[in-house]
């Protein structure tokens, strides 16, 4: 039985201070950066991301960020 999950940004449904954000999530963690850019921008807040699914992620993700 297949599932279906509805799926947004976190920059268009967040609207509060954010001073951490942690993901492990089984590769999808670069785009789910990419919908919460805004909120990493304007919060600067501490990172825990997981970046062992994919080959290239230890050095894709932290460069957007200036980590």
């Amino acid at each position: 039985m297949a599932h279906t999950v509805d799926v947004g940004r976190m920059d268009d449904y967040i609207t509060e201070r954010v001073t951490f954000i942690k993901m492990d999530i089984e590769g999808s963690e670069a785009n789910a950066l990419r919908g919460a850019e805004k909120i990493i921008r304007t919060y600067k807040p501490k990172l825990a991301i997981s970046v062992y699914h994919k080959k290239d992620d230890l050095w894709t993700i932290p460069k957007p960020y200036g980590i």
